[in-house]
């Protein structure tokens, strides 16, 4: 991703005009955050913005989750049991754990990035949600796939995103990505490829995209992540339990190109 970004700023800057370039937001009453801690990778970082931190970053799983069978989630031999990764593929492939807290929440957040749809180890469920947002991506080939989990409460199944990379670059206006906990919770993550000129006005960079916009199912764009520079986040929520949410995400999107170097 990062191969694919910085040359897409530049372009922005081209475009734009400007000296330091702004994402353009879609609505009004966002709140502004920069990022902290996210210039370099080390272990154990902190990464922080508004009132959100990181309070250990790792480069593994945890939660005994890579047992004989791989990473999975539900009761092995049981209809709802989901092995998402196999023991192997996390052993060889960039992988990251993390918890996030606001002073009142806290959470944890897993990662792998950099790997192929096509890698993914799904079990014995073929309705379940994993295999559905597979579904979507099924097709691409994409060796530059992200995949989340957010876990809210260590006793519930997770949030989840598959997020395509390269389709955030080379397909920014048609592409769609779903953060989803079931069918009936889920957000949409579309690819930003506008930003505000000198004049404030927002304009279509030439190509790829430079940001992450999270929708609601009322298609109401609830945060936007900005991936230049140091990275920035817009929360427009009105809900604590809805931003502590979307701050996870946020914080997994912007962690990431730090976890694939």
């Amino acid at each position: 991703m990062k191969q694919i970004l910085l040359p897409c700023i530049g372009i922005a800057m081209l475009v734009t005009g400007c000296s330091s370039p702004k994402i353009a937001l879609n609505g009004e009453g966002f709140t502004e955050m920069p990022v902290k801690g996210r210039n370099g990778f080390l272990i154990k970082q902190k990464l922080s913005f508004g009132n959100y931190k990181t309070t250990s970053v790792k480069r593994s799983w945890t939660k005994g989750s890579t047992g004989s069978s791989g990473f999975g989630l539900g009761t092995p031999g049981t209809p709802d049991y989901d092995n998402i990764i196999s023991k192997e593929y996390t052993k060889r492939k960039q992988t990251l754990n993390f918890e996030l807290t606001d002073g009142e929440f806290k959470s944890e957040v897993r990662c792998v990035s950099k790997f192929s749809s096509e890698e993914l180890i799904v079990g014995n469920n073929k309705n379940s949600l994993p295999n559905i947002i597979i579904d979507l991506i099924r097709g691409n080939r994409s060796s530059n796939t992200f995949y989340i989990q957010v876990f809210e409460d260590s006793n519930t199944k997770p949030w989840q995103l598959l997020l395509d990379n390269s389709a955030t670059q080379a397909n920014a206006k048609k592409y769609i990505g779903v953060f989803a906990l079931d069918d009936h919770n889920y957000y949409n993550i579309v690819p930003v490829y506008k930003m505000k000129n000198k004049k404030g006005e927002a304009k279509n960079i030439l190509f790829g995209s430079v940001g992450l916009d999270i929708k609601n199912k009322e298609n109401k764009s609830v945060a936007t992540i900005s991936l230049m520079d140091n990275g920035k986040v817009y929360m427009n929520s009105n809900s604590k339990q809805e931003t502590f949410l979307l701050a996870n995400l946020s914080a997994a999107l912007l962690l990431q190109q730090q976890i694939g170097d």
